[in-house]
This record gives structure tokens, C-alpha cells and sequence, in this order.
């Protein structure tokens, strides 16, 4: 198992929240600091194709081509140049591989009435020169909500599988950074740079965090003109749709945006970890259905326990590359969701 050191993260400091439905528990806007590059490797490469044979399939190019800002394709995903076989500069601290990933992190909200937690799920194809990894194909495969026992209880659905599918499309880790090194003593350090995510909007807009504040409904994208907000589940609203079942039902579409990074210590040539993550999170409330609904405002939290807020990894063997091998995108993604809950069981509670 991994060493997760128990250490007070900066995710236990109070955040400052935009108004939100006090049924839902996500809406922070955060502090803001500069993108981290990438390591030493190569630069992001906008618009290019790939160069990287990922022994894992053809990873299913994406039509970048339309300009229908409801279909929600604005700019081009980044690709990253491979470097060759990775050498890391220990053995027993190696990120070379294909790994699935699972993020959580666990808000309170009205005075701990609402419980709640998110999982994120990815999956990266990952060399490491040196101290160095890069993620040279990083799918953001989707999230879900999970009502943690709750006062109030409360449930958050989106529209499946066209949601989870509008973030592989829109959406990437691809050239995310960080190092692995040993630390002398058995364990490996671990840290994985700062990276920001926008759903619901131009990402190659708004993942500056510096850059403006979310879109209202009077901003829809234009593609290579104005950016905005996307339909990025296809369900003709603007920006993703969330449908809030508690004391009442409530039908938001908004625009959301948000970082994380992680950094930690693990047990040395390790196929299995977590560290603790740090984030931080904001959402704008587009629109409502029906329109003229009135969101009340509330204040969420962090959850101070550094256990609920971790991202785990597990490297793939070779029975799992062979079969995500010759899926696409969207095919590799729905493994991965199926898959997460089994190999990091850990991270569903």
C-alpha cells in the first residue's frame, strides 16, 4: 500500500463561493497562479497530430473542424512530442507506463447538512526521463457525485454517457507534467504540476484563470472568434446540464472551471498509489430550467480530513492494454469508468 503522509493541506482553508443552489455543493472561485511547464520535454504542440504510438490504439482523432459553438469543439486538444523510451533515474520510482487514475475530493455545505464527493477518472499514457515524467496522452473520462450521507440528502446526475463524452472530447491531461524521484530512504516522491480544467466553455479561453470570469448565457462560443459557453452534452442548453434532486429538484446549466495538483510519497516500485491532491473550484450558473428560477446562494467547504481529497494511480498490465487496444477515445473512457471502481476501490468510498 501507499505511504500517504499526513500532512494539513491548503484545501482545508475556507474557499469563497459564488452563488450556487443550496442543494448543490460545488461552487468556489479560487486563487489563481500561473500555469507550470512541462518538465524539460518538449512543448505542447497546439494543432499538430500526435507522433505517439501508444501501443494502446489509435486513440480516436477528434473533428476539430466545426464551427458550431453548440456542438462545443473550439480549438484544438495539445498533443506532446515522445521523447523515446523513458530511463528514469531510479528504478524503483518509475512512472513509464499506462495508468488509471481517480480523483477525489469531498465538500461540505449549509453547516455539514450536505455531504458530498466527486470522483474524477482518467487515463494517461506516461514516460519518465530522469526525475521527470510527462503525460503523453492524458483522457479525462468523466465524473460523478456521491452523496455521503447527507442530512439533506442530495443527488447530482448529468446526462450519460453524452456529459462524460463532451469531457474526453473537450478536455486533456495530455502534456501534464511532474517528477518521481527516490528519496534514499525506500519511498519515492511524488508531485504532479498544477493543472486547470473548464467544462461548459471555450477550455482554450478560460483555462487561464486570470482570463475573465465564466460565460452568461448572453456569451455562446464562437469558434475562432469569441469565446463562451459550449453545449457540451448536446442537450440544446447552454454549458452542461446538472440536475439537482434534494428538498426540491433543480435543473442548472452552468459553466464550471477548476485546478488541482498532488504531491506526496509513495512505497517505492509501487503499481498501486495515492497522495494527497489540492484544488480548488468555480462554477457560473448559466441559465435554469425553468428560466426564471431563483438559486439561493450558500458557502461550501473543503472537508478537512487530507483522506478525502486524494488521487490514486494504477498501472495497467499487459491483459488491459490488450483489450482497450484499437477503442477510440470514448471507448477507452467507458473501461476506464468501469474499471476505476474495481482496481482503485479505495478512492469509491
Amino acid at each position: 500500500m501507499a505511504c500517504v503522509p499526513r500532512r494539513r493541506l491548503t484545501i482545508a482553508r475556507t474557499f469563497c463561493f459564488s452563488a450556487v443552489s443550496a442543494l448543490l455543493l460545488v461552487a468556489a472561485c479560487g486563487e489563481t497562479k500561473d500555469e507550470p511547464g512541462t518538465n524539460g520535454f518538449a512543448d505542447p504542440i497546439p494543432g499538430e497530430g500526435s507522433d505517439i504510438d501508444s501501443g494502446i490504439g489509435s486513440g480516436g482523432g477528434q473533428d476539430t473542424d466545426s464551427g458550431d459553438s453548440k456542438a462545443g469543439l473550439c480549438g484544438v486538444l495539445p498533443t506532446c512530442e515522445a521523447q523515446g523510451a523513458g530511463e528514469p533515474s531510479s528504478a524503483d520510482c518509475d512512472m513509464n507506463g499506462v495508468w488509471i487514475s481517480t480523483q477525489r475530493t469531498q465538500s461540505i455545505a449549509l453547516g455539514g447538512a450536505i455531504l458530498q464527493s466527486e470522483h474524477m477518472y482518467f487515463l494517461w499514457e506516461v514516460e519518465q526521463h530522469g526525475e521527470d515524467f510527462l503525460v503523453t496522452r492524458g483522457l479525462r473520462c468523466g465524473y460523478r457525485n456521491v452523496d455521503q450521507g447527507s442530512s439533506l440528502p442530495t443527488h447530482v446526475t448529468v446526462s450519460e454517457p453524452a456529459f462524460w463524452n463532451g469531457n474526453t472530447t473537450h478536455m486533456s491531461d495530455t502534456c501534464r507534467g511532474g517528477t518521481f524521484r527516490s528519496d534514499g530512504a525506500g519511498s519515492c516522491d511524488f508531485s504532479l504540476d498544477r493543472s486547470t480544467y473548464v467544462r461548459g466553455a471555450s477550455p482554450g479561453f478560460f483555462n487561464d484563470m486570470a482570463n475573465a470570469l465564466l460565460p452568461t448565457v448572453e456569451q455562446p462560443a464562437a469558434c475562432g472568434d469569441e469565446p463562451g459557453w459550449e453545449d457540451w452534452d448536446e442537450d440544446g442548453e447552454p454549458g452542461v446540464t446538472l440536475v439537482v434532486v434534494g428538498v426540491a429538484s433543480i435543473t442548472m446549466h452552468v459553466a464550471q472551471r477548476g485546478w488541482t495538483e498532488a504531491t506526496g510519497s509513495t512505497d517505492a516500485d509501487s503499481p498501486h498509489f495515492a497522495v494527497p491532491l489540492d484544488w480548488d473550484f468555480e462554477q457560473q450558473i448559466i441559465a435554469t430550467t425553468p428560466r426564471d428560477m431563483t438559486i439561493p446562494p450558500t458557502e461550501n467547504f473543503a472537508t478537512a480530513n487530507v483522506d478525502d481529497h486524494q488521487q490514486a494511480f494504477h498501472r495497467l498490465g499487459d491483459s488491459e492494454l490488450a483489450v482497450l487496444d484499437g477503442l477510440d477515445d470514448l471507448g477507452q473512457c467507458e473501461l476506464v469508468r468501469e474499471w476505476a471502481p474495481i482496481l482503485i476501490p479505495e478512492l469509491e468510498k
